[in-house]
């Protein structure tokens, strides 16, 4: 499941994108999206900070899905975890904060009709809470992570990019310069017999 552009997380239990002294970060770069397959994943997606580079993985047994039903599925997000500047492994996985979360537990919502089939959009919302008195020293601070993404075609199913044509040869150039230059004079030659 790639990103796409507009994901982003934030810090202190706002759910929202707003600019409030650097509490939110984009998400980019991303090293091949989710894969909710219940496998551990290094660097999901890399960020910048208040200066400092950071990225999103997963400890242990990694995303899974743990229910999925029309266009919504329920995915185990326990061992998803921050890393940041000097700060390894900061906990994301518990400690859900906000109304419709359940802790560890993030919420997929696809393309209204889609069923989540292959090519279909969604977003993934999730929200945690650092837990209290964590050696990363960001206990009991608010976490919202928000990836707008696509269920993507499988590798075997892309399409190969269009190829750009070569650029021809000097010698290609030569021989089309003789071939304007004969219709050149073939038609100022007819043009002279006509008068």
């Amino acid at each position: 499941m790639a990103p796409l552009a507009d994901s982003f997380f934030t810090m202190g239990g706002s759910k929202t994108k707003t600019l409030v002294d650097g509490q939110f970060a984009y998400l980019y770069n991303s090293t091949g999206g989710l894969s909710l397959n219940g496998s551990t994943q290094a660097g999901i997606d890399t960020f910048t900070y208040y200066g400092a580079p950071g990225s999103n993985e997963t400890l242990g047994s990694g995303i899974s899905i743990i229910s999925a039903s029309g266009d919504t599925a329920k995915v185990n997000m326990s061992g998803w975890k921050v890393d940041w500047g000097s700060v390894q492994d900061i906990p994301m996985g518990g400690l859900a904060w906000s109304t419709g979360y359940t802790s560890g537990v993030g919420n997929i919502t696809c393309a209204a009709g889609s069923g989540c089939a292959v090519g279909s959009a969604y977003t993934l919302k999730y929200t945690a809470t650092v837990p209290a008195g964590d050696a990363s020293g960001f206990g009991t601070v608010k976490y919202y992570l928000e990836i707008h993404g696509c269920n993507c075609l499988t590798p075997a199913e892309w399409v190969p990019p269009e190829t750009i044509p070569a650029i021809p040869e000097a010698s290609t150039y030569g021989m089309m310069l003789t071939g304007l230059g004969l219709v050149g004079f073939m038609a100022r030659r007819r043009k002279q017999a006509e008068a």
